[in-house]
């Protein structure tokens, strides 16, 4: 078994996380988050308490309170206090309190963000978008046919689509893929490709051909990073060099399994990584039902994103052990 690491939450990391989602305008509203402080409410060593949260199934944690403003056409209409979210307490006995049940979190070791190239076992040349923000993905290149797809899920689009959609230049992609290469790729351009890209990237997106054109150019024209550094289209370019590069032995292919290619993360990261995973769901939730109710009583916590972590069934539950 991989060691636990007893470490406790940051709740700076987890209240910079819910910052970014804010503010979240559903015209003619805003909602803001003015300030948020932690509220100390369970304490490591009150084992009575934990005793009857494991009796009733409730969860031992503390408290996130947000003072929150609603606006409606820049006016303000409603501010209070509310808590927005609960993070578990690491207990005297070194577990994590959810729901009545008790767990530990395992560390990991991941992949850094970055831009990898390598050649797989199957003899498939391949570079890996791992993004810090966004969904990642890979390009893949066919040594016998020339084409080069961006993998995403179980999905392969053209990669030349997805470029055409970031409006790169032909001659550009030209100067970086060559001839024959720019040639084969080019075949199967359709605007069919631009929505599908955009579905994959997008949360929910729906639209026509130009729609999805212009939200993929805003999605990799400052939502999806590398580190603190946009993924845009010179860096989708850079990628596939590096990808030819390889395939033609002209660059050495890197290695992910290596030391230097990893990044430790723990508990702090993992549910950081939850609130981020479930933003663009909670932004549309919020939205829809502001704009109903206009009221920011209706305005979700973020426990549901926290606590499945924990609680989310065992696709949920990277890094975790239960007992």
């Amino acid at each position: 078994m991989p060691p636990v690491f007893f470490d406790k939450p940051d709740i700076g990391k987890i209240q910079d996380a819910i910052k970014e989602i804010f503010p979240i305008k559903a015209a003619p509203y805003e909602i803001d988050i003015e300030s948020l402080h932690h509220v100390k409410s369970a304490d490591p060593m009150d084992t009575v308490s934990q005793m009857e949260a494991k009796i009733r199934g409730r969860t031992f944690a503390d408290k996130i309170m947000a003072q929150m403003v609603l606006k409606e056409k820049g006016k303000v209409i409603e501010r209070t206090t509310k808590p927005i979210a609960s993070v578990p307490v690491l207990t005297r006995h070194l577990s994590y309190l959810v729901d009545g049940n008790d767990y530990q979190v395992v560390n990991q070791f991941r992949l850094k963000p970055g831009i990898y190239s390598y050649k797989t076992e199957k003899g498939q040349y391949i570079t890996r978008f791992n993004l810090s923000k966004g969904r990642g993905f890979d390009l893949i290149l066919n040594p016998n046919t020339h084409k080069i797809f961006v993998n995403v899920g179980t999905s392969n689009i053209n990669v030349y689509s997805l470029l055409k959609a970031l409006e790169v230049d032909d001659e550009k992609i030209k100067d970086v893929v060559g001839d024959d290469v720019f040639d084969s790729i080019k075949e199967d351009n359709n605007s069919k490709n631009y929505m599908k890209l955009a579905s994959k990237f997008i949360y929910g997106f729906k639209g026509d051909a130009n729609e999805a054109k212009s939200k993929l150019a805003d999605y990799f024209g400052g939502e999806a990073k590398i580190d603190k550094n946009n993924l845009d289209a010179d860096s989708i370019l850079a990628g596939l060099k590096k990808l030819l590069g390889v395939s033609r032995r002209e660059i050495k292919e890197d290695d992910i399994n290596s030391i230097e290619s990893k990044s430790f993360h723990g508990i702090s990261d993992f549910l950081v990584e939850r609130i981020r995973l479930g933003a663009d769901k909670y932004r549309r939730q919020v939205k829809n039902t502001v704009r109903v109710r206009r009221s920011l009583d209706v305005v979700p916590n973020f426990d549901s994103s926290l606590l499945a972590f924990f609680n989310g069934g065992q696709e949920d539950q990277t890094g975790l052990v239960q007992y």
